[in-house]
């Protein structure tokens, strides 16, 4: 499970892990209840066509103890009867380090090990 936190509070999420995903969404129930409100408008290509979505600024998003870098997410309402609250894209994924253990059949989420030098 994931914490989404707003300045309004905190709001437990079922994310879907979505490698198709550039950004992280959330239903915008969601992000209403945390306090999450929009900053700017987009448009998203996906599956169905382009589709006008709000981004919102998010306090924090943790899954388990692990802090996800994210600032922005992006407030899309989800098809009825998907019993998930959000997806959590490329965004996300790019600053962490992902493992998927096929025999297990476990996808495991950890800090990047990755160290960026600094450039001159």
């Amino acid at each position: 499970m994931a914490t989404v936190s707003g300045p309004a509070g905190k709001q437990t999420v079922r994310l879907l892990l979505d490698t198709g995903a550039a950004k992280t969404l959330l239903d915008p129930r969601t992000l209403r209840i945390v306090g999450a409100e929009p900053v700017t408008t987009r448009t998203l290509a996906g599956i169905g066509g382009m589709v006008e979505a709000s981004e919102h600024r998010i306090e924090s998003l943790t899954i388990g103890d692990l802090v996800v870098p994210l600032e922005h997410v992006v407030g899309l309402r989800l098809p009825s009867g998907v019993a998930i609250d959000g997806l959590l894209g490329l965004d996300a994924l790019k600053s962490l380090r992902l493992e998927i253990d096929l025999t297990n059949r476990v996808v495991s989420l950890m800090p990047s090990l990755e160290t960026h030098p600094e450039t001159p």
